[in-house]
């Protein structure tokens, strides 16, 4: 008897910890999703400001965002547009942070309350603050719904004349599947946003956007970022450096356009804002469109000299 009730109380102590542990775990992982909110956040700033404007969303029309705190930044943006001018959206969403946010949101606003907000997943990935699954093939099919813009995050992205247009995550196969089926879904403009400390840098996972099969290059590539500030790190900067090297080879432009036929167009596009102003300071693209230079094109402005930073000019 006194054995049955000694092991009654161990499990019910094991069953305590346990319930203790998930809590404490529940709260680091809500910890490490504000950090990461917090973390870099004028910059997110900056490039969540010029994606919504550039995205020019018009009301009806939807758009696509992906988990991530950067996406996370396009969205207040967006709740702020749509609050101003109470444009109706369909907002298409893999985060638990923005479908979060829209719940309390909700309750305040209106405008928001009359945006439709549909999760992309049926599992959620609590580390993440993500939701997967094979729901999201389905949902984003053209006879089901048709973004004008789709917004995704990276945790690093790379130019590399011998492998490509390097994309890196950190979620596992599941975010890897979500991430390329977001390059293949139709849809008239697609960003790629990166603060300047993930330029260069791509970690353990990553894939070539370019060997994707079914890559949908109909619509503008437009990667957003900003410049290095004069503080950062050494190490960041060499990396951005190398990258935006890079970026403008011949080899890189050959990578964009191999391939592709007469028929498709490519319009890859790399946005540099300054970290301080959050104005653009310089732009890559290469696109095979007619009414621009085939192969690349740099946009620079010599008479630029915006918080310090160099322009195409300087490079």
């Amino acid at each position: 008897m006194d054995n049955n009730h000694e092991s009654n109380e161990v499990t019910a102590n094991n069953e305590h910890e346990v319930v203790e542990y998930r809590a404490e775990e529940k709260k680091s992982v809500w910890q490490f999703a504000l950090r990461q909110e917090r973390f870099e956040s004028e910059e997110k700033e900056f490039i969540s400001s010029r994606v919504v404007k550039d995205a020019g969303l018009r009301d009806g029309e939807g758009v696509v965002l992906d988990a991530g705190s950067s996406c996370m930044a396009v969205w207040q943006q967006l709740k702020e547009s749509i609050k101003r001018s109470s444009t109706l959206l369909d907002v298409y969403t893999n985060s638990f942070q923005i479908l979060r946010d829209w719940e309390v949101s909700s309750r305040q606003s209106p405008s928001i309350s009359a945006t439709d907000v549909h999760i992309l997943g049926t599992k959620l990935d609590s580390a993440h603050q993500a939701f997967f699954g094979d729901i999201a093939e389905n949902l984003l099919k053209p006879a089901n719904f048709e973004p004008s813009v789709i917004v995704l995050g990276t945790s690093g992205i790379r130019f590399d004349p011998n492998e490509g247009l390097l994309f890196g995550y950190h979620a596992g196969i599941q975010e890897r599947a979500f991430k390329q089926l977001l390059m293949q879904v139709k849809t008239k403009k697609r960003f790629i946003l990166a603060s300047a400390s993930k330029v260069g840098f791509t970690g353990a996972h990553r894939f070539d956007v370019l060997s994707l099969q079914d890559l949908d290059l109909s619509a503008p590539l437009i990667l957003v970022s900003t410049h290095p500030k004069q503080e950062e790190d050494d190490d960041i900067k060499r990396r951005f450096d190398e990258s935006f090297r890079m970026a403008k080879t011949p080899k890189m432009k050959d990578l964009f356009l191999r391939n592709r036929g007469t028929d498709c167009t490519v319009d890859f596009q790399w946005i540099l804002l300054d970290p301080v102003s959050g104005q653009e300071v310089d732009r890559i693209r290469i696109t095979n469109r007619e009414n621009q230079a085939v192969g690349f094109s740099a946009h620079n402005d010599d008479s630029k000299n915006v918080a310090g930073i160099k322009t195409q000019s300087s490079y």
